[in-house]
C-alpha cells in the first residue's frame, strides 16, 4: 500500500501452494465530500459493523468485538489495473461498475478475541 498525493496505490499478490497465483492492483482516490451514511442506506449497512473475524488456525475461527464512530465516507473512483483474485478462488461474477467509497481514517477500539462458535 502506498499513499499518493491524491489517494492510495494498492497491490497484492497471493501465492498459495497448489492454487493459482492471484493479483490485485489498483489506484483509488476520493471523488466527493465527506459524508456520514444515514441509517437504512446501503452505505450504512455495509460499514456499520461492530465485530471482526479472524482464524487462529484452520479449525478455530475467532470473533473480536469492536467499537467505532460512524464512518467518514467519500464517494471514490478507482483504476483497477489487475484483478485475478476472484477467478483464482473459483468465484465467477458478472462485471459491473463497482460501488466505491473512501475513508481517510477510521479509529477502532477492539476487545480480546473469543471463539466464534
Amino acid at each position: 500500500v502506498e499513499q499518493t498525493a491524491g489517494g492510495v496505490r494498492y497491490r497484492s499478490t497471493r501465492t498459495a501452494g497448489d492454487r493459482r497465483d492471484a493479483e490485485f492492483a489498483a489506484v483509488y482516490r476520493p471523488a466527493g465530500p465527506v459524508f456520514h451514511p444515514r441509517a437504512g442506506s446501503l452505505e450504512y449497512f455495509l460499514t456499520e459493523r461492530y465485530c471482526l473475524y479472524t482464524v487462529a488456525d484452520e479449525a478455530h475461527p475467532r470473533r473480536v468485538e469492536i467499537h467505532h464512530r460512524r464512518w467518514p465516507l467519500q464517494i471514490a473512483e478507482a483504476r483497477i489495473d489487475t484483478e485475478t483474485m476472484m477467478e483464482a478462488a473459483g468465484i465467477q461474477v458478472e462485471r459491473a461498475a463497482p460501488l466505491l467509497h473512501y475513508a481517510k481514517r477510521q479509529d477502532v477500539v477492539a476487545w480480546a478475541s473469543t471463539p466464534a462458535f
